[in-house]
């Protein structure tokens, strides 16, 4: 009897022993789960504000882009260029090119006028192997460079320039300006600008975005015309001069812009072919400032031209 009333009160021991281990531990848990439970939420919070923060960021550059453009459309510097423009020349001019071959374009008044641009160049094989024939078609064109190529071509470029077809701007490394930030779109254009004038002596107003993309910020920043295209032959990827040609025949109008590539020679038999033809039918070749002079119309450098009607 003795013995059994010892086993019960150790087994009685025993339980009390293990509830008190429970309970402990679970006491333990709950401290742990609420403190695990407050670091989360800390961090949820810090996570919130890094994100309004960015929302607030953003807001505010689109807010600074917004004010680029005046109610004249004139050109600003926002606060974040500011730093790119100090101790440098300015890039832009309110002056009208100066081309120092001047012809008659009086002439063309009756005409059906167009358009031929050539992207890429120069080139010192293919754009001169251009430059040889234009004379046979009393044709001018115009060319938008891409900077770095400049000054390798510096002589054919002063050629161009200097037979009066028109030097525009296809900025310094054909990169798509809606991947670059304010400096990045504002170094590509002004680095090719100034080459352009170092070797023609002329200033550029013209611009030719590469792969046609631009927006309010991109024209803001670059303060030039905005040429773009209504035909494009697509020579880079067919080479293949008769199908270039007869692309640019049947789809000719008065105040088009042909979109070329002075890098193939395929291009430029191509635009001779189609100015033998069009030339018959009372087709004149302009560079796009003539065309401009000749129809009346004032450009806007807000604005896309895709044609001059």
């Amino acid at each position: 009897m003795r013995k059994r009333k010892i086993y019960i009160k150790k087994k009685l021991k025993y339980r009390i022993k293990v509830i008190c281990f429970i309970i402990f531990t679970v006491l333990i848990l709950n401290c742990v789960n609420n403190i695990l439970k407050s670091f989360r939420v800390s961090e949820n919070e810090s996570l919130i504000n890094e994100n309004e923060q960015v929302i607030d960021n953003q807001k505010k550059e689109n807010q600074e882009e917004n004010t680029l453009l005046n109610e004249n459309n004139s050109y600003q510097i926002p606060n974040n260029r500011q730093d790119i423009d100090n101790n440098t020349t300015d890039y832009t001019t309110n002056n009208e090119p100066i081309n120092n071959f001047e012809r008659d374009i009086n002439k063309f008044k009756n005409k059906k006028l167009i358009a031929f641009t050539f992207d890429d160049g120069p080139n010192s094989k293919t754009t001169n192997k251009l430059l040889d024939n234009l004379d046979k078609y009393n044709a001018r064109v115009t060319f938008f460079v891409v900077g770095n190529r400049v000054k390798t071509y510096e002589d054919t470029l002063k050629r161009a320039y200097d037979m009066g077809n028109l030097i525009g701007s296809h900025t310094y490394n054909h990169k798509n300006l809606f991947e670059l930030n304010n400096n990045q779109i504002v170094d590509e254009i002004k680095k090719t600008n100034n080459v352009i004038k170092e070797v023609t002596g002329s200033n550029t107003l013209y611009l030719r975005p590469p792969y046609g993309n631009t927006n309010k910020n991109i024209k803001n920043l670059a303060n030039m015309y905005n040429i773009l295209w209504d035909l494009d032959t697509e020579d880079w990827k067919y080479k293949d001069k008769n199908k270039i040609a007869k692309y640019i025949i049947d789809n000719a109008h008065d105040g088009g812009i042909i979109l070329l590539h002075d890098l193939y020679e395929t291009s430029i038999d191509g635009a001779l072919l189609a100015m033998e033809e069009l030339s018959k039918n009372g087709y004149a070749f302009v560079t796009i400032e003539e065309m401009a002079t000749l129809k009346g119309i004032t450009l806007n450098k807000a604005s896309n031209y895709f044609n001059l009607k």
